[in-house]
């Protein structure tokens, strides 16, 4: 994690006492294990499109995004079905976690296809749901972390979190 001056490091007990001596070490915490808490999927084909009852609860339904504002969002979650039909794929990009994820247009839970329909699913096409922003003219850069068994260490939301910014996002969600 160079932006932060720090890493992350396997280790036994010995390395970490070792470690835990040096005056140059501030501080030593323990690399979590994250884990998803909830997985679903975006839409279904058979089912007429839907509006969830918690947008237009919040009024989410009465918000609209402006084409050309400086507005992008990047989600940090386990990836993107890039075969759903309820994405506009030409205003989304990602990147794949270097710890070995997969492919951040892959999502081996339907956890990360599910926020990013909450946020974008595409309305008017009569099919699955419709998100928050559903005019398909949202950017997004998608970060997969979470792997097909659902959990990714700390370190890795921590560089997601720098991949977000490096590719110029000023939103990020990390449900």
């Amino acid at each position: 994690l160079e932006k932060h001056n720090s890493l992350a490091a396997h280790m036994n007990q010995t390395q970490l006492n070792k470690i835990r001596q040096n005056p140059m070490v501030e501080y030593i915490e323990v690399d979590a294990r994250r884990n998803l808490l909830f997985s679903d999927t975006v839409g279904n084909p058979n089912v007429t499109e839907i509006t969830p009852y918690g947008i237009p609860m919040v009024q989410a339904d009465q918000l609209a995004f402006m084409a050309g504002s400086d507005v992008k969002l990047c989600i940090i979650d386990s990836g993107l079905d890039s075969s759903v039909y309820d994405f506009n794929m030409a205003n989304i990009h990602g990147s794949n976690d270097p710890a070995g994820s997969g492919d951040w247009d892959f999502d081996d839970n339907h956890h990360g296809t599910h926020v990013a329909g909450t946020i974008a699913a595409v309305g008017g096409n009569g099919q699955g749901v419709v998100g928050v922003n559903e005019s398909g003219l949202l950017p997004m850069h998608i970060v997969k972390v979470f792997d097909a068994a659902g959990w990714a260490y700390s370190s890795s939301l921590v560089a997601a979190a720098d991949d977000c910014i490096a590719n110029g996002a000023n939103i990020i969600s990390m449900s």
